[in-house]
């Protein structure tokens, strides 16, 4: 019956069985008239997950319309925000963290966080920051401003923010990536070769040796100087 195949979806969702999920709903031509738009929730998250934004957009939007409570609602409308975020369709994404934000009040601040994330006009981004009143979350905002200004292009500010935070290797990612003279170039790689060496083993280093290796060959640094060179052997 439809509820079994439902169900078992729901099962299959449960255990990240998205291929499973597509199987059992994809075909099938009751989605958009019963359950209130539960299977194409469900095929909206499989979409996300499979990275196929497009179809996560179109699943989500559908799933929208036939939400009948607040709650369901706000769920579909942060799994379109999240697929709109990542077309880059920000202003749109916005919306959605908003319009959740309004239905689920007990995450509100994190939705809104999120929507000033995608919001370009730094003016609007603080006014977004002015409604986010939970302190663990209010922790959350020169992080989310950081972000913001780095996809907003500005990225030498947003740096600026990453060394305020002590994200040291975020502030050098983005430092490299801006255009310098050669001088400059060394000094950026000189310093998360500095880094790699004084902080072993860590997720941070393993960046900092990434963004070195786009520097290798194009810019020396030295005799010895290497990324591999410089992780310290355990």
């Amino acid at each position: 019956s439809e509820g079994a195949v439902l169900l078992a979806a729901r099962a299959a969702a449960g255990w990240e069985g998205w291929d499973e999920v597509d199987r059992l709903l994809a075909r099938e031509a009751w989605i958009d008239a019963r359950f209130d738009g539960e299977a194409r929730e469900l095929l909206a998250r499989s979409a996300h997950e499979h990275g196929n934004d497009t179809l996560a957009v179109a699943n989500a939007r559908s799933a929208l319309l036939e939400a009948k409570d607040p709650r369901a609602r706000a769920k579909r409308s942060v799994l379109l925000a999240r697929a709109l975020d990542r077309q880059n369709d920000r202003d749109s994404a916005r919306v959605s963290y908003e319009r959740a934000a309004a239905d689920l009040p007990e995450v509100s601040d994190w939705l809104l966080l999120r929507a000033a994330g995608v919001t370009q006009d730094a003016t609007d981004r603080q006014r977004a920051y002015a409604r986010v009143h939970s302190p663990v979350a209010r922790e959350r905002v020169a992080w989310t401003e950081a972000q913001a200004l780095e996809r907003a292009g500005s990225l030498e500010e947003a740096a600026q923010k990453f060394d305020a935070l002590g994200a040291t290797v975020s502030a050098l990612r983005l430092r490299a990536s801006i255009p310098s003279d050669s001088a400059g170039r060394v000094r950026i790689k000189t310093a998360l070769l500095t880094y790699v060496r004084s902080h072993p083993g860590t997720a941070d280093t393993r960046q900092a040796v990434e963004v070195i290796d786009t520097f290798i060959g194009t810019t020396p640094v030295g005799a010895g100087f290497s990324a591999s060179a410089a992780i310290p052997r355990r």
